[in-house]
């Protein structure tokens, strides 16, 4: 039997008003990847769940990075120093220079590789001096 790829249970917290995505994240970030999710579908209730749960990272599922999106939530105090990952239709090389100025961790087009987007998880959690999710070996 194969053991979980990752040792560390890490809060995700995903902001997804669609739930075919949060089905999908669902499914690469918690069986495949040994994550806890929690899911909401808009930013305020997000910033309740962050509140009491206090995530180790966000994935916010949106159309366009929108900066009043990331000032909300860095205004909560639990989560100025949480990372952040942005899911959108396309990243232009404006997103991405957009991303780095605002401090998002990592933005990702959708449709997305979930490895890569474990790949990205783990990345933003190292950088915030996190304990990534660890790969472990087959057994």
């Amino acid at each position: 039997m194969a053991k979980s790829l990752f040792q560390t249970t890490r809060h995700i917290l995903v902001i997804t008003p669609v739930e075919d995505m949060e089905v999908i994240l669902r499914l690469s970030l918690e069986l495949i990847a040994n994550a806890h999710i929690s899911t909401v579908s808009t930013i305020t209730q997000a910033i309740g769940i962050a509140t009491v749960y206090q995530p180790d990272l966000l994935l916010l599922d949106t159309d366009v990075i929108q900066e009043y999106q990331l000032f909300v939530l860095r205004s909560v105090p639990v989560l100025r120093q949480t990372p952040m990952i942005f899911l959108v239709p396309r990243v232009r090389t404006s997103d991405r220079q957009q991303s780095e100025r605002l401090g998002i961790n990592s933005i990702l087009a959708k449709p997305f590789d979930p490895s890569e987007l474990i790949k990205q998880v783990n990345i933003s959690l190292r950088c915030a001096s996190i304990s990534p999710l660890m790969a472990t070996s087959n057994a």
